[in-house]
């Protein structure tokens, strides 16, 4: 291959995988989450088809964004920490399922700014305000970073 032709040769973002993998992998999210809970989502018809959208979700259970995806009948990209990259298996299975690692307690200037190719791209961000699961009764303070994405 050219020098010309490697520089041609779209580079994936590292949050991106293919639309097959993505499918497959939401395909077994589905099953499992509907073998584990019993749950009904509703007002599936207000979320947009297309275009830009920021879905915001409490963190409350480890399971949380499995329940996201099986409601929500798009591709959603979603954010989680950094520290699941270190756990082979589970990094594994968020890459296929398209998550951007952020560092939490830091301005991750990498995950917001493929955060904004996300949504710029017209795709679903899914994004716990919070930045990670909730302890105890009660919301926590929500970090800035859902805000500034929107605006």
């Amino acid at each position: 291959m050219t020098a010309s032709a490697s520089a041609r040769k779209r580079v994936r973002p590292s949050y991106e995988s293919s639309p097959v993998s993505y499918r497959i992998t939401r395909a077994i999210i589905v099953f499992v989450m509907h073998l584990l809970y019993r749950y009904r989502a509703t007002g599936r018809e207000k979320m947009p088809k297309a275009g830009p959208t920021i879905i915001a979700i409490n963190h409350i259970h480890f399971f949380d964004p499995g329940v996201v995806v099986t409601a929500i009948r798009r591709r959603i990209y979603t954010l989680a920490a950094a520290k699941w990259r270190d756990n082979r298996l589970v990094n594994a299975f968020l890459r296929i399922a398209g998550t951007i690692y952020v560092r939490r307690g830091k301005v991750d200037r990498q995950a917001l700014k493929d955060c904004l190719q996300v949504l710029r791209k017209g795709h679903a961000l899914a994004i716990a305000p919070e930045g990670t699961r909730r302890r105890g009764k009660g919301l926590q303070r929500a970090k800035p970073g859902l805000v500034y994405l929107a605006s």
